[in-house]
């Protein structure tokens, strides 16, 4: 990524002096001169020669301090060396954002498109949301969603981090070290979101450490009135493979800190189709 401008340079300025240095060339050389009508194209010939010639000579320099400044630029962002990595990722994920969604999920993408949501909530790093709710607001990573001020309506909420902010990406232990550590400060942050709204967890397993670390975090912020709440919100939505159509709802029980029993709504489904349609009805 850091060398692609300087190429670009180094091709497109190298061929247009070979270019005028060979324009040179052939005026002193040979008899095109007389073909356009110039009477006396050797000086003419030499000038543009020697300017051609001195373009080719400070290409290669030109060519450095292009590369140079951008490898500064990209040094400057790398503070240890999962940063490269992230950034590798984030590369990675923007050449697929330009990408149109697969077309079999088409009629998911579009009904999903029109759901009436409040927000969305994602440890994903791709813009996927961002694509199919580009008037809502991103804020991306802890930080900016702890200490920035939201509305809880028409927002994304990217608590992993983005391919926009390399930086931000939760990849490596210590930064999920540090995000555990914080993990009380953003539960503090979606208390109101998870008691106000139904909160619907499609991607994720039950059992997903990440997810039962951030309901830990909840509850423990929570009274016993507002826990009473938080128990008629979780829906979770479990992908189940199998060759004919599943579609079941269930209640289930996550067990938590302090014997806590956290009843939540259970759908097994191999055709996320099916639960769009009934959210569309919500």
């Amino acid at each position: 990524k850091e060398k692609k401008p300087a190429n670009v340079f180094a091709v497109v300025f190298g061929s247009i002096s070979a270019i005028v240095m060979g324009s040179g060339m052939s005026l002193v050389m040979t008899d095109i001169g007389s073909v356009i009508g110039i009477a006396s194209p050797l000086v003419p010939g030499i000038v543009i020669g020697v300017v051609g010639l001195l373009m080719a000579i400070i290409t290669y320099p030109m060519y450095k301090k292009i590369l140079n400044s951008r490898k500064k630029k990209y040094a400057d962002d790398i503070t240890d060396q999962s940063v490269l990595l992230k950034i590798k990722i984030a590369d990675y994920l923007k050449s697929k954002s330009l990408e149109d969604f697969p077309p079999q999920y088409a009629d998911e993408i579009n009904l999903l498109k029109n759901l009436c949501i409040d927000g969305i909530i994602t440890t994903n790093w791709d813009d996927t949301a961002e694509r199919m709710f580009p008037k809502f607001t991103p804020y991306i990573g802890q930080q900016e969603l702890i200490f920035a001020p939201t509305f809880s309506i028409g927002e994304i909420y990217k608590i992993h981090g983005c391919l926009r902010n390399p930086s931000s990406m939760v990849l490596t232990e210590s930064d999920y070290k540090d995000y555990n550590e914080k993990n009380a400060y953003l539960a503090a942050k979606l208390i109101t979101i998870f008691i106000e709204h139904p909160i619907v967890f499609m991607g994720y397993s039950i059992s997903d450490l990440n997810i039962m670390d951030l309901l830990r975090s909840l509850v423990c912020c929570m009274d016993k009135k507002n826990l009473d709440k938080l128990r008629d919100n979780l829906i979770f939505v479990e992908w189940q493979t199998s060759d004919t159509e599943i579609f079941t709802i269930d209640s289930h029980s996550i067990s938590l800190n302090n014997d806590i029993v956290l009843p939540v709504t259970r759908i097994g489904t191999n055709n996320y189709l099916r639960v769009f349609e009934c959210l569309s009805k919500y």
